[in-house]
Order: structure tokens, then sequence, then C-alpha cells
């Protein structure tokens, strides 16, 4: 690791515009299951209920079966209190030092947010943010978690709250896209960390990037692998902190 953290320091050494682009591998460090690997949240999903998650995790299965969805929904994502872990933490180092521009995530879980990073753009939304269906009134995790509301109801109109996250069926916000390439496009570093760049349209991102060191920090190969300026196949949280100390 020694030396992998030596060329990611000097790398980030030389950086003036870097951009974090994040998945679901930064947030497994918390202990957050991710979705697709082996025990992640889509084989739980299959197991219990014998249904796909993207059917399940869809806009469509929402308005058909809510109660179904938000039991789902709290089993799965709302039953641990995660804290960030030294991706989150260093991340938000190096915005402070003014190297990072902006954190570009597919995680909803707002980790980078507790770590201190300022500019998030959250390609996936945030599920610590809830909206009414019908009158758009916001509302805390901990309104949707109450399981003595099996549907949670706006208490202002009684229209259906939902998460403020990208569900199957469901395009992208485009300002966030909008902001997501721009500041890509302008960076002259982009690590990309703990996701493994094959779900689109959010890996499509990367496409954006035209500057100096691409570096891919994650456990499996991406496809982007062989367009990289340096690639580290180990946990994120451990090289960026050993990276982080050689600054």
């Amino acid at each position: 690791m020694k030396s992998n953290a030596k060329k990611l320091a000097d790398i980030i050494r030389q950086s003036e515009r870097m951009v974090i682009f994040t998945g679901a591998g930064v947030s497994t460090e918390s202990g957050i299951s991710d979705f697709r690997s082996k025990g992640g949240v889509f084989e739980q999903i299959r197991n219990r209920y014998g249904l796909s998650p993207e059917e399940m995790l869809s806009i469509d299965f929402f308005h058909a079966d809510t109660k179904l969805f938000y039991k789902i929904y709290r089993a799965t994502f709302l039953g641990s209190n995660p804290k960030p872990n030294a991706a989150h933490r260093a991340f938000a180092d190096l915005e402070r030092r003014g190297i990072a521009r902006a954190v570009v995530t597919q995680n909803i879980d707002d980790l980078h947010q507790r770590a201190g990073s300022k500019k998030v753009l959250e390609l996936h939304g945030n599920m610590f943010r809830n909206i009414c269906s019908s009158c758009g009134k916001g509302f805390g995790l901990e309104y949707v978690a109450d399981p003595s509301m099996p549907v949670p109801k706006c208490d202002d109109c009684g229209g259906v709250v939902r998460p403020d996250v990208v569900l199957y069926g469901e395009s992208l916000d485009p300002d966030v896209m909008s902001e997501s390439a721009r500041v890509i496009s302008e960076a002259d570093t982009l690590i990309v960390a703990g996701t493994s760049l094959r779900v689109y349209p959010a890996a499509g991102f990367i496409n954006y990037f035209e500057g100096r060191s691409l570096v891919l920090i994650n456990r499996d190969a991406t496809p982007f692998d062989s367009s990289a300026s340096f690639v580290v196949r180990d946990n994120v949280g451990g090289i960026m902190e050993e990276a982080m100390k050689l600054l």
C-alpha cells in the first residue's frame, strides 16, 4: 500500500481542480451493504421476497403497493446508523484544503455531508430527504421510518410521502446531471472511488473528464481501467488515509 499511497499523494499534490466520484464501495466501509455484490442489497431483497429488486425499488411498484415498498425500504435501508469513514473524511479534508471542488456521488446515505463535504452532487438523491407527493412538503428520515405509519402521509395535506431518491424507472435530476458534467469536465484530476462503473447513466459521467489524472480506486476491475492514469485495487478508506498522511 505504501507505494500506491505515495503515488496517489503525488497526484493529489499536483491537483488544483479535483473532483471525486463515489459509489457504494465507499459506504460499505461504514457497514452499509452495497447493491450488486454477493450478499448485497439486491441479493437480500431477492432471497426474502422472490422478486427482482429492480421491480420492488421502482416507481411503478411504489405506486402499486406502497405499503410493501415501505416495508422493504425500511428493512433494507433504515435499520442502521452508519458513520463516515476514513474515505469520507479524506474527501472532506481535500475540499477544506481547496484541492477538491466537488464530490459527485451515486450514494444516497448522506455520509459525505456528515463528514464535512460542502459541495456534494447526489445523482440518485438522498434518503434523509423525503417529500410529499402532493404538496411537496419536506420531511426527515425519522418521519418515514416510523413503523406506526405503514404508509407515511403528509401531516398537512394527507398526500403520500416518498423518499427523495431516484427509483428505477425515474430519470436523474437534470440540474444535478448538468452540474456534475460541468465540474467533471473542468477538473484536472478525477478520483473515482468504490464503483464498478457499470451502471448507467451514472457511469457515463466519466466520459466528460478531459483532465490530466484519472484515478480509479476499486477492489474489482472496471470498464475504464485501461483509460486510467492510476488504478488501485484496495479499500478506499485505507489508501486515502495513507495518502493524506503524506501530504
